[in-house]
């Protein structure tokens, strides 16, 4: 048997719940955002919701909107918006970029 100290348990805990929260609302996210892929983004301690661009032009309306550049050259930009512990993004080829730039206003960072 391994003993682990508190830290140890207690990161363990945090871990396991995080695991079970993703895993038990993923369909939920599917339904209610259109989820591509759902996962957690430990350095952000955030949920990434990854979701269609039609989609995403319809839940963005009045959020904080960033893009960026993805070092990809099939989809090279990703636009998101975060809601309290959730990051939703989409990813973007130049024709879908310029679609999106006639619809809605974002913060290139």
């Amino acid at each position: 048997m391994i003993k682990l100290s508190i830290a140890q348990s207690e990161k363990i805990k945090s871990l396991v719940t995080r695991a079970e929260f993703i895993m038990t609302n993923k369909l939920k996210l599917r339904e209610d955002f259109g989820a591509l892929d759902v996962s957690f983004n430990y350095l952000e301690n955030m949920l990434d919701v990854q979701i269609a661009t039609n989609k995403f032009l319809e839940l963005a309306d009045g959020m904080d909107v960033k893009m960026f550049n993805r070092e990809c050259t099939e989809f090279p930009f990703e636009a998101y918006f975060k809601i309290n512990k959730m990051k939703v993004f989409t990813i973007l080829d130049e024709d879908e970029k310029a679609e999106f730039d006639e619809v809605i206003e974002y913060e290139f960072v």
